[in-house]
């Protein structure tokens, strides 16, 4: 290329620069302030310390999480399905778009480039900070007609120089020593699409392409105005300011629970004396009191009241109120789209609610399917073939939300029998196609038959059970008059057995007492014998003693009288 080529090109390059650097410059500022955000770290912006101190608590709750993931899972349970005999990276493709999809539900912006690669169609999802768009009228891109991809290298410092893209590209590029930007510049012309490659100030390369569109396609999100212009946010953009005043309630109620007293009362030094080391490890840590002085030091005798412990670890109520109202605020402005499955809902409220999550969620996908046409169309350019694209995403929605709502409609009649006779009124009112309006009136009518058939098969069995559990009841009742019948007879045989055996008792007391008189009576004639032969017995004892002590004087007599004859 000659150096006046060269010029002219590094030129355009300058001024279309220029032209969009304040867009550029307002993207990249939110996209750092919506990637923080979607990872959970609300405090990483600097303008942010004059309002809240940097020694202050920084507590972050990532309350989009749940409604990124809802929408990038509904894209890849059911991805787009590309129908085409190129040689293309399908899977790499799908990959890419679901990245992009996430990254624009985040920022707002995101960028697939369609590029070749030995006669493979491949494709790359490019850095939205180092992207800058022209002012096209479709949102995708495939009107673009200028569009500029900035990179930097590192360069051998001998062939190091500053050139005045350097100066226009550094804060963009935060570009060190030695580094040096590289642009790709892509240009519709009268020829198709040029690509220049420039590195610092010199054109490296150009390579011009017979195809219609910039093979760039922009995934998009919701559309903004900012300063008078057309751009395009994500998620964050629209609840961020309710996100940042929720990062601080609960930076606050940190503050609250960790700066809470950790003693349980104050005690007067004066009380202590030397037994203050004693006192302050009655705990250890925390500390189980404070100490205070009890008595002034500007007016001596004068006593201080003990100050008074204020603890707000426990006083969080007034924080959590309004965190809960900016948590359903944060709900109704993202479309009550959540991560999780709806809970349990009666069929009345499914049938009476109006919510905007699918709304959201196809809108999103809408946008992406919009950008995956130029995609096809991009790559049918480079290959020659036919290339289309379909999704069966919002088939799919619409299949299950129909579904949904003919259960809720068939639970609520069959509760309320008496709206059958406005069925026709409540199927009109659903928001289903006139086919599934005559399908759900034919199934409901057809259920309602069965329903009264089955109705007056229950009475019948219902009144066949009642008469069994007659008759059951009757033959019971009959059973138990006979067994109280049969009871009564072996009580009055009971009794009178009982008589007899009380008569047979009396006779046998009477015996005994008659047993008992007659051996009273023998015992006293028998103990009269034995006294009798007690008194005749000793009578006879005396005798036989009185006797023996007669004759032995009489021996003693003799005896003496022979001793003294001697």
């Amino acid at each position: 290329m000659n150096k006046e080529k060269e010029q002219e090109v590094l030129k355009n390059l300058k001024l279309f620069v220029e032209r969009f650097k304040e867009t550029h410059d307002v993207n990249s500022k939110d996209f750092k302030v919506s990637k923080n955000i979607s990872s959970g770290n609300g405090f990483a912006v600097s303008n942010w310390g004059s309002v809240w101190n940097k020694n202050r608590a920084r507590v972050s709750v990532n309350l989009l999480e749940p409604a990124i993931n809802s929408i990038v899972y509904k894209f890849t349970d059911s991805p787009f399905d590309f129908k085409t005999e190129a040689d293309i990276d399908l899977p790499e493709l799908k990959f890419q778009l679901s990245s992009s999809l996430r990254e624009c539900v985040i920022d707002g912006l995101s960028y697939i480039l369609v590029y070749k690669e030995n006669d493979r169609i491949r494709f790359s999802k490019l850095n939205n900070f180092n992207v800058v768009y022209d002012d096209c009228d479709y949102p995708s891109g495939k009107d673009a007609k200028e569009v500029v991809y900035i990179d930097k290298k590192k360069v051998d410092p001998k062939n190091y120089r500053r050139t005045p893209l350097c100066v226009q590209l550094e804060a963009v590029l935060n570009l060190k020593k030695n580094e040096v930007p590289v642009v790709t510049y892509w240009k519709r012309d009268e020829k198709g699409v040029t690509t220049y490659k420039i590195e610092n100030d010199r054109v490296a390369s150009v390579v011009s392409q017979p195809i219609e569109h910039i093979p760039i396609a922009r995934i998009y999100a919701k559309e903004v105005f900012i300063n008078y212009e057309k751009n395009w946010r994500g998620l964050y953009y629209l609840v961020k300011d309710i996100l940042r005043t929720v990062d601080f309630e609960l930076s606050l109620a940190q503050e609250r629970i960790a700066t809470a007293p950790n003693h349980l009362y104050w005690i007067a030094e004066e009380s202590i004396g030397s037994d203050i080391q004693k006192y302050s490890k009655v705990n250890d840590i925390p500390t189980f009191h404070k100490t205070y002085k009890a008595t002034s030091a500007l007016n001596p005798g004068v006593i201080l009241p003990a100050p008074v412990r204020n603890d707000q670890a426990s006083n969080l109520g007034d924080l959590m109120a309004v965190f809960g109202v900016h948590q359903e605020i944060i709900t109704r402005i993202l479309g009550t789209i959540s991560g999780e499955e709806k809970g349990t809902e009666t069929a009345e409220a499914v049938l009476l609610r109006r919510e905007s999550k699918d709304t959201a969620v196809n809108d999103l996908i809408k946008n992406l399917l919009d950008s995956s046409h130029l995609i096809a169309d991009i790559i049918k350019e480079f290959t020659g073939m036919e290339c289309s694209v379909s999704s069966d995403i919002f088939d799919k929605a619409k299949k299950a939300q129909d579904l949904e709502k003919i259960i809720a409609l068939t639970t609520y009649v069959n509760n309320n029998p008496q709206a059958y006779s406005i069925l026709p009124v409540l199927i009109a009112k659903l928001d289903v196609d006139e086919n599934t309006q005559q399908t759900m009136l034919q199934l409901m009518s057809q259920d309602k038959a069965e329903n009264q058939d089955s109705k007056n098969r229950l009475e019948m069995l219902e009144m066949e059970n009642k008469q069994l559990r007659a008759n059951a009841e009757s033959e019971v009742l009959a059973a138990s008059i006979e067994r109280e019948a049969r009871l009564a007879t072996k009580q009055m045989d009971m009794a009178m057995k009982q008589e007899d055996l009380n008569l047979e008792y009396a006779k046998l007391q009477v015996e005994a007492a008659r047993i008992s008189k007659q051996e009273s009576a023998d015992r006293a004639r028998i103990q009269a014998d034995i006294t009798q032969k007690d008194v005749k017995l000793a009578q006879e004892a005396e005798k036989i003693m009185n006797d023996f002590e007669v004759k032995a004087g009489k021996l003693q007599l003799e005896a003496q009288k022979t001793l003294m004859g001697a």
